[in-house]
């Protein structure tokens, strides 16, 4: 494991000036140092933190990213410091963090965000930090973000209510939500623009289909809600009304949804991602 993270750590540090995607899941690394022994960041070289400049120094450390992605994985604290300052000023497509990275959350520029991965959301207070995004003064400098992947919600307390209501997504990935959280996000999100809601490993009850069976006239002509195997099972050991060519009071009609099999959580993560990724040609 010793010799892995250090391997690891060597390769981020290497390509550090180049490196525009970087997504690191789980901590079998060990702790992950992706700075230097010598890296510093003075963030009067890049402007403040609310009015950064418009572009960074091109040999700084990371200063390339584009895309940042840290599941489960340990950083060390000069690293996440040294993120925190760095993350003001770069234009990032993608941002992931969950339990032990979310703080860095609310260092993000969402100026230029299009997607948004947050694991672990029981763990931290999510809803103070995505609620102090959302206010009179920044609801329009998310406008540009298109997808969600958000998991581990237990409570209707765990749930960003006032964040979802602000932002018109396209995509929405919900993973590991109990019954009630899930319905109450159902029933406040803004569904102008959604396409594809997809629901794995989460407690789908009858609750969570008529929540959105009263919105019905609110779908996209194109929105479909995606089930696995486990939340599909749910919906019908609770009861759940079959479905039917239209809408009903309880369902929702039978072409808007479609069970898929269940898959890993790094399956789905890539399934988020794989839209928002750069496409290389070499």
């Amino acid at each position: 494991m010793f010799e892995h993270s250090r391997y690891l750590n060597k390769v981020i540090r290497q390509s550090s000036v180049a490196l525009e995607v970087l997504v690191l899941y789980h901590d079998y690394a060990g702790t992950v140092d992706i700075i230097s022994g010598t890296t510093s960041f003075n963030p009067r070289l890049a402007g403040s933190e609310e009015a950064p400049s418009e572009r960074l120094p091109s040999h700084l450390h990371l200063s390339s990213l584009t895309h940042l992605d840290l599941q489960q994985v340990s950083l060390t604290n000069a690293s996440l410091q040294y993120l925190s300052n760095l993350l003001p000023h770069l234009n990032l497509v993608h941002f992931g963090c969950s339990g032990l990275t979310h703080e860095l959350l609310r260092h993000c520029n969402f100026a230029f965000l299009k997607s948004l991965s947050i694991r672990g959301g029981f763990f931290f207070d999510l809803v103070h930090i995505l609620d102090a995004i959302i206010d009179e003064t920044t609801v329009l400098s998310c406008g540009r973000l298109e997808q969600l992947f958000l998991e581990d919600l237990r409570s209707n307390s765990d749930v960003p209510t006032n964040f979802l209501r602000s932002i018109p997504l396209t995509r929405l990935f919900l993973d590991g939500l109990d019954s009630e959280p899930l319905a109450s996000l159902l029933e406040i999100m803004d569904l102008s623009k959604l396409e594809k809601l997809s629901i794995r490993h989460s407690y789908y009850k009858p609750s969570a289909e008529k929540a959105l069976a009263k919105r019905i006239n609110e779908f996209t002509k194109t929105l479909v809600i995606q089930l696995d195997e486990f939340s599909s099972k749910r919906y019908n050991n609770s009861g759940g009304e079959s479905r039917t060519m239209e809408r009903t009071p309880e369902t929702l009609p039978r072409h808007r949804v479609t069970c898929v099999d269940d898959s890993s959580t790094e399956e789905c993560q890539h399934l988020f991602l794989q839209p928002i990724l750069p496409v290389y040609s070499f």
